[in-house]
């Protein structure tokens, strides 16, 4: 805590104005948050491949990803495992509820859906490159938009068919 109030007096002392302040101390929490998260990923890979090693699984290698929040990009290492059936599968990625190669956390693909339902692609790359550290291209938009809708169509039939269970009277 020391380290960011001493960081915060620096800049302070080495900005002109009250907004520059702003924007550079805004820059540096998102990237001390982001780091801290990353750490707490890694961590947090080392326990479930420690619990998975108990479990027979096979440790083929650790690597890093990294992962655009709402407040930062977050690395981390995570590691991939063979499972009992043979499956390669990396673990610490499903508990937190990844898909492979997904760049950006459910929260950014959610809200960037949310506002291009209201605004041009164009414009809400522009608007979240302002507003957060997110950086993304209008075609990154329009693929975000794609992947969720398609999401969000897969729970809708997921929820018609469990009515439909549910609505049907028991035999006997």
């Amino acid at each position: 805590m020391d380290h960011i109030i001493s960081k915060l007096y620096e800049l302070i002392k080495n900005t002109t104005n009250l907004v520059e302040f702003e924007e550079r101390a805004q820059i540096l929490m998102y990237n001390f948050f982001s780091s801290l998260v990353g750490r707490m990923f890694s961590e947090l890979n080392q326990v479930i491949v420690a619990q998975r090693r108990a479990d027979d699984w096979k440790v083929e290698t650790t690597d890093s990803r990294s992962v655009q929040f709402m407040f930062g990009t977050v690395t981390f290492d995570h590691t991939l495992m063979w499972d009992k059936k043979g499956k390669a599968v990396y673990p610490l990625d499903e508990w937190i509820g990844l898909r492979d190669r997904q760049r950006y956390s459910p929260l950014v693909e959610l809200k960037v859906a949310e506002m291009a339902s209201e605004s041009t692609y164009r414009q809400v790359a522009r608007t979240l490159k302002e507003w957060t550290p997110v950086s993304l291209s209008h075609q990154t938009v329009g693929n975000m938009v794609k992947t969720v809708g398609k999401a969000q169509a897969e729970m809708d039939q997921e929820m018609v068919k469990e009515l439909d269970e549910a609505a049907s009277l028991p035999e006997g």
